[in-house]
């Protein structure tokens, strides 16, 4: 419980700020949630996933484009990993529209994929204003990367659900997390404060109990959500088992006989 609630914090400030964010783009929570739910199945970084959304958002650009970044990201994500973080391409993206000149990441994911920086600069000074500019990038984008974005989710769609899975895990400790919260505090503070007062293990006694209660309806409430995930996981981890199966038993012999020379090396 003591873990869960350290971990609600992040978790519950990534969404905070996901969710303001939203609310400055006049997006929905949900639509948010959705796009980083997506995300989060690409990258398996809250943090990342986070930003990459939230920067994008952040243009003001309608539903449609903004699905198209993110496809494109996936792409993008698949061809070059870490070498072209996504929450610095998103940032890099909102900032080229407004200035109309290419910027930090956006210059490699161009660059690398054979257009010209000098001549999309050119096509960014043609355009007429900001909103021209941002299409301009996401159609851009989507001819470079977008198949290879589709072909990435498809391939991948097992790791995916994978980390989705793992979201919602995160989500259900978040709220068993944040109910127990009141309670560390309480413990805290009469821990420092109620030493040696007549009638405080009363107090406690009946103050905890109510919180407990309430805290007892929460992780009643999410349990089955943990326990199906739990479930999903499994199975995943099975299919996987299943599926390669042939070359795990290839793999388990050699370790075998390496095992075996080894002890016949010492022995």
């Amino acid at each position: 419980l003591v873990a869960a609630t350290e971990g609600s914090k992040e978790f519950n400030d990534n969404m905070a700020k996901l969710n303001s964010a939203a609310e400055s783009a006049g997006i929905s929570s949900e639509k948010a949630g959705k796009m980083f739910e997506d995300m989060y199945g690409v990258l398996g970084d809250e943090t990342a996933a986070n930003t990459t959304v939230s920067n994008f958002m952040a243009m003001g650009t309608s539903t449609e484009n903004l699905n198209s970044l993110l496809n494109s990201s996936a792409g993008i994500w698949a061809k070059y990993g870490d070498s072209i973080p996504l929450d610095g391409l998103a940032e890099s993206v909102n900032e080229t529209a407004k200035v109309g000149q290419v910027t930090g990441n956006l210059a490699d994911a161009l660059n690398w994929a054979g257009e010209n920086e000098d001549d999309f600069n050119a096509k960014l000074a043609a355009c007429g204003d900001e909103q021209q500019r941002q299409q301009l990038i996401v159609d851009t984008l989507d001819g470079l990367y977008g198949d290879l974005g589709e072909q990435y989710k498809k391939n991948n769609k097992a790791v995916m659900d994978l980390n989705a899975a793992q979201l919602d895990m995160k989500n259900s400790i978040a709220q068993i997390g944040t109910a127990f919260t009141p309670v560390l505090a309480m413990f805290t503070t009469f821990a420092s404060g109620t030493n040696g007062v007549d009638g405080a293990g009363e107090k406690i006694g009946s103050s905890v109990g109510n919180i407990l209660t309430t805290l007892t309806t929460t992780i009643t409430s999410v349990l089955p959500t943990v326990a199906n995930i739990g479930v999903e996981i499994i199975q995943s981890i099975l299919n996987g088992i299943t599926e390669h199966s042939g070359e795990l038993l290839a793999a388990a012999g050699e370790i075998v006989m390496t095992l075996a020379d080894g002890i016949v090396t010492v022995a």
